[in-house]
């Protein structure tokens, strides 16, 4: 709700399983020999990544952070500041900033947000909607009923009458350009099917005691003052009309009865270009290239003086300010690629692409649906969703000036502080931008609960950016039949204890047929079966597997996958929600992780070493803790049997 004028009464009218694959191929192996192998180099000479890791191409991760007045509220919608430590824009810019800090070596970042119009410096009320001040219409367990004061599940101290309260379902944020402390409002003639283009008019006071009655109806300001304790009339009628905020939480009125109290100050428009700006381009994660994000995503600073702020940008830390123009900004971030965003929206001279093999990402962040379209046209989400679901979609196949082939720019969308009802409607967003989780966006109700959603987009795309390099070489493959060993790394995996433990390994095998297909061993007899034992095809973007059956309808032999004969999730509940398998699910014919994780095994009995069973056969020796353990007290000659 925003403040628009004071009138009198007369003058109104009637927003691969993502895994790194060392390729070992062996061809027309009749048999598996176990051959030992011993290294003599010093410990000192392996990394903690693997070799063929750390060589990769650095991937790009634009975020786009929502910066809409709406990060002004709490995770409940209450008015807070976007400088208070429960804001969303607090919660949201400390969880980006810890995970870009603690990924600066492995990703290039960069920061977008809305382009912003008419920012003005204002003061921030929460306001209570359609309140009461009845004791007897508060029920913290009910139901909600935002528009119904008679049932009310929330309650605020009321600052001019101690010992009573405020009673509420819903409080969301007015903006004034001036503190107009405390208030309490009366619409005399309130009606919930009013035209919401017009402002609705309100008696307003300093004061509101509660003697045990409410008002109803038409009322005049001396009824108020005499009969209902309404206290210092403010002498004129107040006029408010609806925020972006408003309309996304339902609200074009504000109750016969409204009320609020002083936040303090805040940015504030109610407009909006529709397009993103570019505040910080991607680059190398370079110590001023961070210092340049962390200064953006700092705690917001509401001086109008230039000097005040880091480099003498107003905009900097971001001002939250104006409303939520989605499409436009998912616009704004392919034209960056593209290398032709304009320089009024943040454009530089250079594209971040710099290699065809290089992973794009964008990470949407947002506290709201669109509210505006990409042209600056306000309008209902709904109607402005599929604008959105395309620019994210166009993202897919991003022509860039120098290279042959279009860049598929994956988006990762996370719904923080909506309401499930609202969230969902984020998921055909997230199918479009090839991030979500069977179907869904990610959504985080919480601070705990958006820096776990956040760290684990992050692991994705490192999953992501590992796995797809080698999944080309696997489908490449022209060795005849035989058998193909992969080493699998993960970068990071997580127990259910929350420990973490990075770039865990695994080697398995899959059949080569005839004709170099990869099949695995899906009847799980160890023989290549070419009648049953299906086709495998890594996909290099999602990091999982697709499989194919090896006939058609008739029974023939296939000698490759025909996508009319892909295994769907109806054929197989290995399968996700898009038809596609985790690589850790598929049917191996030999995986050493099976029994290398066999806890049944006798930890006080040294097995043989040259046998050829599965077994594993443990090298120790007694190491002297005495000391930090370390190249000095330790050398790779001091092997022993267990």
């Amino acid at each position: 709700m925003w403040f628009q004028k004071k009138l009198n009464r007369d003058s109104l009218a009637a927003g691969p399983f993502r895994v790194i694959l060392l390729i070992m191929i062996l061809v027309a192996a009749a048999s598996l020999l176990s051959i030992p192998v011993f290294a003599d180099s010093n410990i000192s000479d392996y990394s903690a990544i693997p070799p063929f890791i750390s060589q990769g191409v650095t991937p790009n991760v634009l975020v786009i952070l929502d910066n809409s007045n709406s990060m002004d509220e709490d995770v409940n919608g209450n008015a807070v500041g976007s400088d208070a430590p429960n804001s969303r824009s607090e919660i949201a810019r400390q969880a980006i900033l810890k995970l870009i800090e603690k990924n600066a070596a492995k990703m290039n970042f960069g920061l977008m947000a809305y382009e912003q119009q008419n920012v003005s410096r204002y003061e921030i009320h929460n306001s209570f909607y359609y309140c009461s001040y009845d004791p007897n219409s508060y029920n913290a367990t009910a139901t909600p009923t935002p528009k119904d004061p008679s049932s009310n599940t929330q309650r605020y101290p009321n600052p001019t009458d101690p010992g009573n309260y405020i009673y509420y379902d819903q409080a969301l944020p007015f903006y004034s350009s001036n503190n107009e402390g405390n208030a309490f409002c009366y619409y005399d003639y309130f009606n919930n099917c009013g035209n919401p283009s017009y402002p609705d008019p309100y008696y307003c006071f300093s004061e509101r005691h509660w003697n045990g009655s409410e008002p109803s109806g038409a009322q005049a300001v001396n009824s108020l003052l005499n009969t209902y304790e309404y206290v210092s009339y403010f002498g004129s009628w107040w006029c408010f009309g609806p925020t972006d905020e408003d309309y996304a939480a339902g609200f074009d009125h504000f109750g016969e009865q409204m009320s609020w109290v002083h936040v303090g100050p805040t940015w504030f428009s109610n407009t909006s270009h529709g397009k993103g700006y570019l505040h910080v381009p991607i680059d190398d994660s370079t110590e001023a290239h961070i210092t340049a994000l962390e200064e953006k995503l700092g705690t917001s600073n509401f001086s109008t003086n230039p000097s005040d702020h880091p480099n003498n940008d107003l905009d900097t830390p971001l001002r939250n300010a104006g409303l939520t123009p989605l499409a436009g900004t998912v616009e704004s971030a392919r034209l960056y690629f593209q290398h032709v965003l304009p320089a009024d929206q943040g454009g530089v001279e250079f594209t971040p692409v710099q290699y065809q093999c290089q992973k794009n990402f964008v990470v949407l962040v947002t506290d709201g649906l669109p509210s505006v379209d990409k042209h600056g046209q306000t309008g209902d989400a709904d109607a402005l969703l599929p604008e959105l679901e395309n620019e994210v979609q166009l993202l897919r196949s991003t022509d860039v000036f120098g290279f042959d082939d279009p860049f598929d720019i994956q988006t990762f969308v996370v719904g923080f502080a909506l309401p499930p009802e609202l969230g969902s409607k984020l998921d055909d967003i997230a199918v479009a931008g090839g991030t979500d989780v069977d179907g869904h966006a990610y959504l985080a109700g919480n601070a705990d609960e958006l820096a776990k959603v956040l760290q684990s987009i992050f692991l994705e795309i490192l999953n992501r950016v590992s796995s797809g390099s080698a999944a080309s070489v696997i489908s490449n493959s022209r060795s005849g039949e035989g058998a193909i060993y992969q080493s699998v790394f993960f970068p990071e995996k997580s127990g259910s204890s929350g420990n973490t433990v990075n770039w865990v390994g695994n080697t398995h095998a899959l059949f080569i047929d005839d004709y170099g297909n990869m099949r695995e061993d899906t009847d799980n007899d160890t023989t290549l079966d070419p009648d049953t034992d299906r086709f495998i095809v890594f996909d290099g973007e999602t990091g999982k597997a697709k499989l194919y059956k090896p006939v058609d309808d008739s029974g023939k032999l296939l000698n490759k996958p025909d996508e009319i004969y892909r295994v769907r999730v109806e054929d197989d509940p290995r399968a996700d929600a898009n038809d596609e398998f985790d690589i850790m699910d598929l049917n191996y014919i030999w995986s050493a992780h099976d029994w290398l994780s066999d806890v049944n095994m006798n930890v006080t009995t040294q097995r043989t070493y040259a046998s050829t069973a599965n077994k594993r056969y443990i090298f120790t020796d007694y190491i002297d803790t005495s000391a930090n353990v370390s190249m000095a007290n330790v050398d790779s000659t001091q092997v022993m049997d267990f």
